[in-house]
């Protein structure tokens, strides 16, 4: 069976679930010029009779064991699998992909405990990590700070490995440093010249971008390159998705969200645009459990959503589903842990301002401590 078939066994057998499918407030700078809500039928739902996002993205909450490439240990409590009805259950509730609520949505501003952050991750435990200066500190729902680790240098992305290490990503430097639990950091990676976007895989492998390529990182540190040559220029938000064999990544300078196909043995396919809004500088991806991204305008600060059906394909254009303004946001990530709403998108840049929007569905699985 292949590691594709593993994941779409585990997800379609699931008894418990019922499934779908820079400093200041200047915006991020591309490598190549210097380094609420009404309800109503999403359109990625086709016609009565079918949905287009039948498959879900969302890893069950047991995740499936690996040969050699990493632990699966450690998961949000989202549970999906997939129905006829197109309907998705995350952590006991039920969610019809056909139906969400299109917004816009208002952005809810939160707290403002960070400053300098171009990036924000959920432990899944009721933290929530960010930079302040010279710091990383993990605040709760309240923006009451939990703890706090020195992280020298400017960040762009964070994120939280399965083996609950915290991710850094220090672009000028080229590094990856792994903080544990005790606050010690080591570098994960280094020589990734322009590191920038981050998303660690349920294997132990790491998704990056460095603003002219995709590239993956087993859990050893050994980088396999993905996207490269005019594909990867301005790569800038990464989500990788294991039940649909794709990674979707950002064109920071061009506006574009893309994809590139995974094969079953981790070698990388085609890349396909999916969606271009002129003007846009799209940094970070997030990925719902219906199978949508959100892509977010580092430039504007708004926050983009794109249908996309059971292919990986688009359903339309992306579209602004922000009503009301937002101060210099990066990246957007869905809540998880005690405390936060899971299904809304916490956003966050430089400003160190944390925005809620309330999206109505949960964000897709992903490896938590």
């Amino acid at each position: 069976m292949t590691r594709r078939s593993i994941y779409l066994a585990l997800l379609l057998g699931s008894s418990s679930a019922v499934g779908c499918g820079d400093d200041g407030d200047d915006v991020e700078t591309d490598a190549s010029s210097s380094s609420g809500s009404e309800s109503s039928t999403n359109p990625s739902a086709s016609s009565e009779g079918s949905s287009t996002t039948g498959t879900s993205t969302a890893a069950t909450t047991d995740a499936p064991a690996t040969s050699g490439s990493g632990s699966s240990e450690g998961s949000d409590s989202s549970s999906s699998a997939v129905d006829e009805s197109g309907s998705s259950s995350s952590g006991g509730e039920e969610f019809d992909c056909r139906s969400l609520p299109d917004g816009p949505f208002e952005p809810m501003q939160q707290f403002t405990p960070f400053a300098g952050s171009e990036d924000l991750a959920f432990d899944g435990a009721g933290g929530l990590a960010g930079k302040n200066g010279g710091n990383i500190v993990v605040v709760d729902s309240e923006g009451a700070e939990l703890d706090t680790f020195a992280d020298a240098g400017p960040a762009y992305g964070l994120r939280y490995a399965a083996n609950g290490d915290l991710l850094v990503a220090h672009f000028q430097t080229g590094v990856i440093a792994s903080i544990d639990s005790a606050g010690v950091s080591s570098n994960f990676a280094t020589g990734v010249s322009g590191v920038n976007g981050l998303y660690p895989d349920f294997e132990g492998n790491v998704w990056v971008t460095d603003f002219s390529s995709v590239l993956r990182f087993d859990s050893a540190g050994a980088p396999t390159t993905i996207v490269s040559g005019s594909d990867g220029s301005g790569a800038n938000g990464i989500v990788y998705d294991p039940v649909r064999g794709v990674a979707f990544f950002t064109n920071y300078g061009a506006g574009r969200i893309a994809k590139v196909e995974i094969g079953d043995d981790g070698s990388p396919g085609a890349v396909t645009a999916l969606s271009t809004v002129a003007g846009a500088l799209f940094d970070g991806l997030a990925l719902d459990v219906c199978g949508n991204l959100y892509a977010v305008d580092n430039g504007a600060a708004r926050v983009y959503r794109l249908s996309l059906d059971e292919n990986a394909d688009a359903v339309g254009d992306a579209t602004d589903i922000v009503d009301g303004s937002m101060q210099n946001i990066a990246n957007a990530q869905f809540g998880r842990g005690d405390g936060f709403e899971a299904t809304s998108l916490y956003a966050s840049g430089n400003p160190g301002i944390v925005y809620r929007l309330d999206v109505g569905v949960p964000g897709a699985a992903i490896p938590l401590p």
